[in-house]
């Protein structure tokens, strides 16, 4: 058939003619006809160490065993990241007690520091050095107030990263 063989379509019969209100037999709207294009996707996250069961049975079905070895695997990787986690805990540990003794010693050098220079300053006084007594006496206040800064603002420091670690 060429397409002047072709029956035209009256205008009224058209499905595009929505004006008109075309219908089928039983009186349905043509439009109502129409069904409309409807996609879903679905996606799924699974974080954790070991899959899904239904992925373990697939395991097990293409390698009988796997499962065992799966979370043999597992464990292990855990009681080796606890052993580590033990480790370094205790590691931690063992260096708070090392800087603990050592800001401990420095204090008592400090004061020990501090009572000869004053001890020192008070016996050139006694003397009648007081230029020397003077300089004495400064010089230690000086060492001590700058010494006790310089602690003050590296601990403040150290506190600061700790808070930083801890976020």
């Amino acid at each position: 058939m060429s397409r002047e063989e072709l029956p035209e379509t009256p205008s009224s019969l058209t499905p595009n003619n929505e004006s008109q209100g075309i219908t089928k037999p039983g009186g349905i709207p043509i439009n109502a006809l129409k069904t409309p294009n409807i996609s879903q996707a679905a996606s799924h996250f699974h974080s954790g160490p070991l899959p899904l069961p239904s992925i373990f049975q697939g395991y097990e079905q293409v390698l009988p065993g796997s499962a065992d070895r799966i979370l043999a695997m597992a464990e292990k990787e855990q009681a080796h990241r606890f052993s580590m986690e033990a480790e370094s805990l205790k590691i931690e540990a063992e260096s708070l007690k090392s800087e603990e003794k050592i800001r401990s010693q420095g204090s008592r050098f400090g004061l020990a520091v501090a009572l000869v220079g004053m001890i020192g300053a008070t016996w050139l006084g006694v003397l009648g050095r007081t230029v020397e007594s003077s300089i004495m006496s400064g010089g230690t206040l000086v060492s001590l107030v700058t010494v006790f800064m310089k602690g003050s603002s590296e601990s403040e420091k150290q506190s600061n990263e700790s808070r930083d670690d801890d976020e």
